[in-house]
């Protein structure tokens, strides 16, 4: 290997030793993947039943592969619907993070027991 396919080398930028996943932020993410899926399919499920008052085996089919009940636009209709509840249901959880995260980081480096006070609450 000459020297100039040597500097290219990924190996000589990248030190994977320091690249380490904390235990809890990945079983965190792994949770809540989970329960968004979860909770995706219940929105569909209650916008399928409730609004769009379908049989219960209109609704369970409607994500299976060999859907075939004849209403694609009702169910095109209840896909968009339960897309835009999650996405709201995300802005709402995610603002008040946002916000938190602005005024109180600040706070905290300027006091000598704020981030103690942070963690408590």
């Amino acid at each position: 290997m000459d020297e100039r396919t040597k500097e290219l080398s990924w190996h000589h930028y990248v030190n994977i030793r320091q690249l380490r996943v904390e235990p809890f932020v990945l079983l965190y993410m792994i949770g809540y993947s989970l329960s968004a899926m979860a909770v995706s399919q219940l929105v569909q499920d209650k916008l399928c039943r409730v609004d769009y008052e379908q049989s219960s085996t209109f609704c369970i089919s409607i994500n299976s592969a060999d859907f075939d009940h004849g209403g694609e636009t009702i169910k095109s209709n209840i896909i968009k619907d339960a897309t835009y509840i999650t996405l709201y249901r995300t802005l709402l959880s995610t603002l008040p993070c946002i916000v938190w995260a602005l005024f109180l980081g600040p706070w905290s480096d300027n006091y000598v027991n704020g981030r103690k006070y942070i963690m408590i609450v």
